[in-house]
């Protein structure tokens, strides 16, 4: 998984938790020898005349122009604390902002979309997080306001082949490229991988045998030192968030699989729960996400290659 991340993308709108996220984002591009895209959305433009179905005062007219003129000013400060020797751009854009999003992740093309959650959707707050997840044509890394950047890069006295990246398996074929990507993950990072499978509160022990057994022949031969499986009993969000209490624990990985048009407003209850109470940063993986060997060996047999993994 050679260069796995060439591009990050990160969406600012200059919070303390954005910040903290452009910490985040900014670390991993330096570890990974990545570029980092910093993206601020100045949101629709508003129109040069009145109409009967939208109006704008001139108040908020004024409220816009003065944003748009402090953005730059803004985003090159936040330039200035990115590391030296990582390589960094800003990109500015007008309109719905996880359209935006999604279409700058798009265009770069990026491989990576680090993300701060700033909670639920709900009335007054729709979660742009659980809106990009879904249609991300990447994998997503996502902190929350608990996220402490220092502290989560240098774990007290953890040595990394002692953390543990919490690797959720339901064996569904839609968590396939969840599976593959931890692997794949797990061949360049040292930290251990923690397979967890939920069963039913009532699953009699023949079950939870037999989970277990199917998540030991998923693991393949060159990471069995390093993987280790385990199977618990209850509701899986919760379980899933009780797992990743460990201090051990570096981040959870997840799948993010489309659903139906109601499902997919709702998300899912096990992946929200999770994504929102999760003390530990959460990383998404896109269905459509494939090894760096499948990607090369389809772009040959296309005739060509880019290298993307």
């Amino acid at each position: 998984m050679a260069e796995p991340f060439r591009t990050v993308l990160c969406p600012v709108d200059f919070t303390s938790l954005s910040e903290r996220t452009v910490v985040v984002a900014a670390e991993l591009c330096r570890r990974m020898k990545s570029r980092l895209v910093l993206h601020h959305n100045l949101g629709p433009r508003p129109p040069g005349y009145l109409s009967v179905n939208w109006m704008v005062a001139e108040e908020d007219r004024d409220k816009h122009q003065q944003h748009s003129e402090e953005v730059p000013d803004k985003l090159r400060r936040l330039m200035k604390e990115i590391p030296e020797g990582v390589p960094c751009e800003a990109k500015l854009t007008h309109g719905p902002l996880d359209v935006a999003v999604l279409e700058v992740a798009r265009l770069l093309p990026a491989d990576l979309l680090v993300m701060g959650s700033h909670g639920w959707s709900n009335a007054e707050h729709r979660s742009l997080t659980e809106a990009v997840i879904l249609k991300a044509p990447c994998t997503v890394f996502t902190t929350g306001e608990s996220c402490d950047p220092v502290a989560w890069f240098s774990p007290r006295g953890q040595r990394p082949e002692q953390l543990k990246v919490l690797l959720p398996v339901d064996f569904s074929k839609r968590t396939r490229a969840q599976v593959d990507f931890g692997f794949a993950m797990g061949r360049w990072m040292p930290h251990e991988l923690h397979l967890l499978h939920v069963v039913p509160e009532d699953a009699p022990e023949a079950v939870r045998e037999a989970a277990l057994s199917r998540l030991d022949e998923l693991v393949p031969e060159d990471l069995r030192e390093r993987v280790v499986t385990d199977v618990r009993a209850g509701r899986p969000a919760r379980c899933i968030v009780e797992a990743q209490q460990d201090e051990t624990v570096l981040f959870v990985l997840l799948a993010a699989h489309r659903k139906g048009p109601l499902r997919r407003l709702l998300f899912g209850a096990t992946t929200l729960e999770v994504l929102h109470q999760s003390t530990s940063p959460v990383w998404f993986v896109p269905e459509s996400w494939r090894p760096a060997a499948a990607v090369a060996s389809k772009q040959a047999a296309a005739g060509g290659s880019d290298g993307l993994a």
